[in-house]
């Protein structure tokens, strides 16, 4: 192969460089276990004197950096030796519903209909405490460390940036993320629905969401479109989002959860979603839209945690194919200090909100754990390859707290 350019600048991790400036700098991050890259035990490179390489796998690696770095230093291409490497890409990981999904609206196919899913996902709410935070440092970190769900809603106004990072030199490609949107309350109605979807869609530059689900099941008084509203004045937002009747109380709108998953329906009909799905209900809820809808949930999100685990509702869902994802899977107050969870941590060299997130997978619920620390957003994924031992499991199931007020 040969590496080199004319123009020394080249595309490092989303940012222009210019390596003839600059020292480049080679970061592998990732799940601790990965298997296949070694780059200990350097030796000489006998066609290139002066310069070490990493013995085995890691060879065409280091080799490849190395000529980078010659090239923006001295010119010219640099022939690079390919150590027996093939150019042959790798699989294609299946983490897209199909075009055309088939669930029936019972919803009672069992496993083997459910919706093939990452282990973990990654969540992309910007709202935080009432306010907007920025989160595009570290949405681009979990894609580049590897996570292939996104979960992103309306309500959180970043559809736009997401989409200019699926977009950027470097992102994995679309068919390889799973996208899940959300309307947000005030959008229950069809014609607001189905304007909510297509200005997410426009903003992400996509044909069309993985999966497109109720963000609550109980509707609220549409006030106004909401697309990029964490560029609105806070005032603004707030009105918008949570509309007040006169009285100062909590506009809602007449809209049944059986109508709003009728208006969901349309927006797969029109082919703006790929399968859609259900956040934040109860059983009830769902055997609701199970009983009156003519599509069945592909996923339900629920907040789930030790304190919350929510076994009844997981059960019945996984019973009938749908997939189950937790959201603020390591918020609870007070869950990160639980002895239990650090006692396991020790055993398996994980952090308390690692044995959370391995909990989850175990019970085959998918975590959308939200972080801005790029050194939890690398753990968080990490963990998801982790499988507890039975004894585990009920050591975490043990910290289950009937009193537990969720948000």
């Amino acid at each position: 192969m040969v590496c080199g350019d004319r123009d020394p600048a080249v595309d490092v991790g989303r940012e222009r460089r210019n390596l003839a400036q600059d020292v480049l700098e080679v970061r592998l991050v990732g799940v601790p276990h990965a298997v296949g890259i070694d780059l200990a035990a350097p030796e000489q490179d006998p066609r290139v004197p002066g310069v070490a390489v990493a013995a085995g796998p890691g060879q065409p690696v280091v080799a490849v950096c190395n000529a980078i770095e010659t090239a923006a230093d001295e010119g010219g291409p640099v022939l690079v030796d390919d150590y027996g490497a093939t150019a042959d890409p790798p699989a294609v990981p299946v983490v897209s519903p199909p075009r055309e999904h088939g669930t029936d609206r019972t919803g009672s196919g069992g496993a083997k209909s459910a919706l093939r899913l990452p282990l973990i996902g990654f969540g992309c709410s910007r709202y935080r405490d009432g306010e907007y935070v920025d989160r595009v440092d570290s949405i681009a970190t979990a894609l580049d460390s590897g996570y292939r769900l996104l979960d992103t809603a309306e309500l959180y106004g970043n559809d736009h940036r997401i989409g200019e990072l699926l977009a950027a030199s470097g992102a994995p490609d679309r068919e390889r993320v799973f996208v899940l949107g959300k309307p947000w309350r005030t959008n229950h109605r069809r014609e607001h629905m189905l304007a909510a979807a297509e200005g997410s869609l426009a903003d992400l530059a996509f044909d069309a969401f993985d999966c497109y689900a109720l963000h609550w099941p109980t509707a609220l008084a549409h006030r106004g479109e909401l697309r990029r509203i964490a560029e609105l004045p806070a005032d603004r937002q707030e009105a918008l989002a949570f509309p007040e009747d006169a009285d100062g109380t909590l506009a809602t709108d007449d809209v049944s959860i059986a109508e709003a998953w009728r208006n969901l329906e349309a927006v797969r009909d029109r082919g703006l979603t790929r399968t859609i799905g259900l956040c934040n209900a109860s059983r009830e809820q769902v055997e609701r839209v199970l009983e009156t809808g003519s599509v069945a949930p592909a996923l339900v999100q629920i907040e789930r945690h030790p304190y919350l685990p929510r076994t009844d509702l997981v059960s019945f869902c996984h019973d009938r194919g749908i997939r189950v994802v937790a959201h603020s899977p390591l918020s609870a107050p007070g869950l990160l200090d639980e002895p239990a969870l650090a006692a396991i941590g020790a055993d398996r060299d994980l952090s308390p909100a690692g044995v959370v997130l391995a909990w989850n997978v175990s019970r085959g619920v998918v975590p959308i754990p939200s972080s801005t620390a790029e050194s939890h957003v690398v753990d968080n994924l990490a963990a998801a390859a982790e499988r507890l031992s039975p004894d585990e499991l009920a050591r975490v199931d043990a910290l289950c707290d009937p009193d537990f007020d969720p948000r």
